[in-house]
């Protein structure tokens, strides 16, 4: 059963998200393809202080990401439980003072980094040219 906690904060990653991102059907070679687009808002400050600390306290993954075909550096926020994303954010996005080397405080620590791995995740590399072709 989900708790009230639980429902908070997905309902505030899944406003942020919507508020940010969104996914794109498509087609390739007679199959549907989904990609994702971002829109062009940034997070407020206390916005990403509170997605940071949900990420944390309620041991949520934090990854880089390229985006917009590799070209661009982003953030997904992934649900270990379910593995899947719940929150994509751009580089671009993020408020000022805010950016890859900030977020790898939490992104490259050993709580993050074993999460990912445990759910399969490609590895977390703390170099921002990886993400950024």
């Amino acid at each position: 059963m989900q708790t009230a906690t639980d429902e908070r904060v997905e309902k505030f990653l899944k406003t942020l998200d919507g508020r940010l991102h969104y996914q794109m059907k498509g087609e390739y070679c007679g199959k549907p393809v989904w990609s994702d687009h971002y829109h062009d808002k940034k997070m407020l400050a206390t916005e990403t202080e509170r997605m940071l600390a949900t990420v944390e306290s309620e041991g949520l993954i934090l990854s880089p990401v390229n985006t917009a075909m590799g070209f661009a550096v982003g953030f997904m926020v992934v649900n270990p439980s379910t593995k899947k994303p719940v929150f994509m954010f751009t580089e671009q996005q993020l408020p000022k003072g805010y950016d890859f080397r900030r977020l790898s405080n939490l992104f490259m620590s050993k709580r993050n980094i074993n999460l990912a791995q445990a759910c399969g995740l490609p590895e977390i590399v703390n170099d921002r040219d990886h993400y950024d072709y």
